[in-house]
């Protein structure tokens, strides 16, 4: 019973507790080219920075989609895609389109969807989608049994 309650508890705390204390001092103002800023961006998003890559600030999904269905239609050799949410929609039907069309031509795809996120997604949305290029995960699923779309 005590580790039944210590376990919902925590659940309860990871869910629902305090964030992280992040913050950044405004009087430093590094230029964003200096090592001081590099070191600041990979300390906050927990990630190595490389040199030589160039991003877009995408807004909102009128300027995102478009721009990623088109480097989903230009990629080669591999696609990994990761959403917390896919819905049907017109929206999302372009993208199995896009992502099924690249798979067929020897693209290796893959995508990691989130339980929820994804939760009320039909499986046939997914349901043309049957290749040895193409691999899904639902991720963060409950250990009850449910299935999710794409699985």
């Amino acid at each position: 019973m005590f580790a039944l309650a210590a376990i919902i508890l925590g659940l309860y705390l990871a869910l629902f507790g305090p964030d992280l204390p992040y913050r950044v001092d405004e009087s430093q103002k590094s230029p964003l080219d200096s090592q001081l800023f590099r070191d600041l961006l990979s300390t906050l998003t927990q990630s190595e920075l490389m040199g030589g890559n160039t991003f877009e600030v995408l807004v909102n999904g009128d300027n995102f989609y478009p721009a990623e269905l088109a480097e989903i239609r230009r990629a080669q050799r591999t696609i990994n895609l990761e959403a917390y949410i896919f819905h049907r929609s017109k929206i999302g039907e372009q993208f199995v389109a896009a992502l099924t069309e690249r798979a067929r031509v020897g693209v290796q795809v893959k995508i990691v969807l989130d339980y929820i996120g994804c939760f009320s997604t039909s499986k046939k949305l997914f349901q043309g989608v049957r290749s040895r290029r193409w691999t899904s995960r639902v991720v963060s699923q409950p250990a009850s049994g449910l299935t999710a779309a794409g699985e």
